[in-house]
């Protein structure tokens, strides 16, 4: 039970950091500040026939996208992460070995959404969605929840 507490403790902690250290922080005066926050105060402005206000609301320059590719070798995988300075996060998979698509080797290859990093959560039961990747295809999740891969068995790389 201590170790669950630390590890809810451990957490609150990384979220309050996320929320209040980030290079910019994601609250403002009227609520949270997110894409779609903006989009819904710069529609409400263009109704009310204030453009540059809108404008101001669709400016893209304060928004940034992160890219970056990982090829995982055969038996590699990801370790448990978040991302704190985002607000979403996805993955987009390039090549799936046959093994992992097919499902015949378990949940191997998967990403595995919820479980924090066991030296901090070694002993909680945590909601857990694992999900198959699919050559084309892209899972978005929160950036405040972890994710890793599950290690796999293959000749096959897994390009994302």
């Amino acid at each position: 039970m201590k170790t669950r507490q630390l590890c809810i403790i451990w957490t609150a902690c990384m979220l309050l950091l996320t929320i209040g250290c980030g290079p910019d922080s994601i609250f403002i005066r009227q609520g949270l500040d997110t894409p779609s926050h903006h989009v819904n105060n710069g529609n409400q402005f263009l109704n009310s026939g204030k453009f540059d206000a809108a404008l101001g609301e669709f400016n893209r320059e304060q928004w940034d996208i992160d890219a970056w590719g990982v090829v995982i070798q055969p038996g590699g995988y990801q370790e448990p992460h978040i991302h704190p300075a985002g607000w979403i996060s996805g993955v987009y998979y390039v090549s799936v070995p046959g093994e992992i698509v097919s499902g015949d080797n378990n949940q191997q290859g998967c990403l595995e959404l919820g479980t924090p990093p066991t030296p901090f959560c070694d002993n909680g039961e945590y909601p857990t969605q694992y999900i198959r990747p699919q050559a084309g295809k892209m899972n978005v999740f929160p950036s405040f929840v972890w994710h890793k891969t599950l290690p796999y068995e293959s000749s096959e790389e897994r390009i994302c």
